[in-house]
C-alpha cells in the first residue's frame, strides 16, 4: 500500500489540499501546517492539526494574536498593514509584511531539524 501511495505521489497524482479555497478573511496571513518527509522510512508528508500559531509585531516585542490550525492543517489570522513575525509553538519564527487589502500565504514545514515558513505569495483580495 505505501508503495502505491509513494507511487501516486511520484507521478503527480497526490493534490495539495486547497488551500487558498478555504481563505475567510479579506486581508492578513494564512497557511498550511505540515511535517515533511525526505525518507523512504518515515511514511510520507503529514498535516500538522491542532497546531499553536502566534503572531507577533516585527520587532517580536508582543504577541498580537493565537490561532490554532484546524483538523486540516489550515490556518488563518486577519491582520492590519504592518511588518509581523510569525512562529509556530513560539519557535521557528519567520518574518512578513500585510499590505493594504492584500492576503499573504506562508506554509509551515515541520521536520528534523525544526521547520521552516515558506512563502507561497500574496494577492490583492478580490471583492466578491
Amino acid at each position: 500500500m505505501r508503495f502505491i501511495l509513494v507511487s501516486c505521489c511520484l507521478l503527480g497524482a497526490c493534490t495539495a489540499p486547497p488551500v487558498d479555497d478555504w481563505v475567510s478573511i479579506d486581508r492578513g496571513i494564512y497557511g498550511a501546517l505540515r511535517t515533511y518527509c525526505d525518507t523512504a522510512f518515515c511514511g510520507g508528508d503529514d498535516v500538522l492539526d491542532h497546531a499553536k500559531v502566534l503572531v507577533e509585531d516585527g520587532a517580536m516585542a508582543q504577541t498580537l494574536a493565537t490561532t490554532t490550525s484546524d483538523g486540516d492543517g489550515y490556518y488563518e489570522v486577519a491582520l492590519e498593514p504592518g511588518d509581523y513575525a510569525i512562529c509556530m509553538d513560539g519557535t521557528s519564527c519567520g518574518s512578513f509584511s500585510v499590505a493594504v487589502d492584500t492576503l499573504v500565504r506562508l506554509d509551515f514545514e515541520a521536520g528534523p531539524g525544526g521547520g521552516r515558513w515558506i512563502p507561497v505569495g500574496t494577492a490583492p483580495r478580490i471583492a466578491e
